[in-house]
């Protein structure tokens, strides 16, 4: 195999998403082990090589480069290599403390993938995670009420269903067993688009999920001092 390539560069996820794409199971996989051995932190690993290589594969899908089977196998095996990340980083190098934070997208979108990652990066930073998406808003909206949580947080992939988004946040507020839960988004639209964050009703807006946690343990530190 060739030697690694800086995971920045666009060579570099260029040539990672052919591995990911190709026939050779462990291909993809011994070339982020390769990284890692060079001394690459694993978080620009996320970062920089598995999250564009992911937006890669939706590209692709979307111009017709590559068909639905193929990239399905593809994003399974990103998921896959940052689970195997994940569970490399020993419980005793974790945060702690960090509360509890819902992760979940909207109905009709499909952006499970970088949902793993944020909520990989909110696992690191101590935080009680559940995510969705889910079958209806009534479901959603059951485990608000009866869940405390501190962060609510939505990936944001278009701007097809803002108005939906909207109503969500609103519900919350409302109906939340927290009343003083933070709405985090996050998602590329929103870098295009940042006055949609107050308009929606949100409290913040993460750029990446490296910042969400830091962002969200802010967001919850200024509820309860507000409180």
């Amino acid at each position: 195999m060739s030697a690694p390539v800086d995971p920045g560069t666009p060579f570099g996820v260029q040539h990672f998403t052919l591995l990911v794409l190709g026939h050779d199971e462990t291909a993809a996989f011994d070339y982020v082990e390769s990284l890692i051995a060079q001394g690459t932190a694993t978080e620009l690993i996320f970062l920089n090589l598995l999250a564009p290589a992911a937006q890669r594969l939706g590209e692709m899908w979307e111009h017709d480069s590559a068909d639905f089977l193929n990239v399905t196998l593809g994003v399974s095996r990103l998921q896959r290599i940052l689970r195997h990340l994940g569970e490399s980083v020993a419980d005793d190098h974790r945060a702690s403390g960090g509360g509890t934070v819902l992760l979940t997208t909207l109905d009709g979108e499909q952006h499970s993938f970088g949902l793993t990652m944020v909520a990989e990066f909110f696992r690191r930073d101590g935080w009680d995670i559940w995510t969705g998406p889910f079958n209806t808003r009534r479901e959603m909206m059951s485990l608000v009420q009866e869940r405390m949580f501190d962060v609510v947080g939505f990936s944001v992939g278009g701007d097809r269903h803002l108005d939906q988004l909207k109503r969500y946040v609103q519900d919350i507020r409302r109906d939340s067993r927290n009343r003083d839960v933070a709405i985090l988004l996050g998602g590329p639209l929103l870098l295009l688009r940042p006055e949609l964050i107050r308009s929606i009703g949100a409290d913040g807006y993460a750029v990446d999920g490296a910042t969400a946690p830091r962002l969200a343990r802010a967001l919850v530190h200024a509820a309860r001092n507000k409180s």
